[in-house]
């Protein structure tokens, strides 16, 4: 019924900009979501100024050690567990 961006990652505001424009110019739904994580300093900002608005807070969990957590400050949006 939506597209759904994610996963989101990028290096930088300008790419994590360039890369939702892209997105947003090849959907062809009038219902987009996204899973955008707070710790990220670009993405609200960039969906906001789209006309996103807040929707319902996640909270993304794990069990046991995170060994590799890679770069979460680069995360801007996940992509939810139901689509594999």
């Amino acid at each position: 019924h939506s597209d759904q961006l994610g996963p989101w990652v990028a290096n930088d505001a300008g790419a994590a900009q360039q890369m939702l424009h892209t997105f947003l110019a090849q959907s062809v739904s009038e219902s987009i979501v996204v899973d955008c994580l707070k710790s990220n300093p670009w993405a609200r900002g960039a969906l906001k100024a789209r006309g996103f608005e807040f929707e319902r807070p996640l909270t993304r969990m794990h069990r046991g050690g995170n060994t590799h957590p890679g770069r979460p400050e680069a995360v801007c949006g996940i992509l939810g567990p139901e689509f594999g």
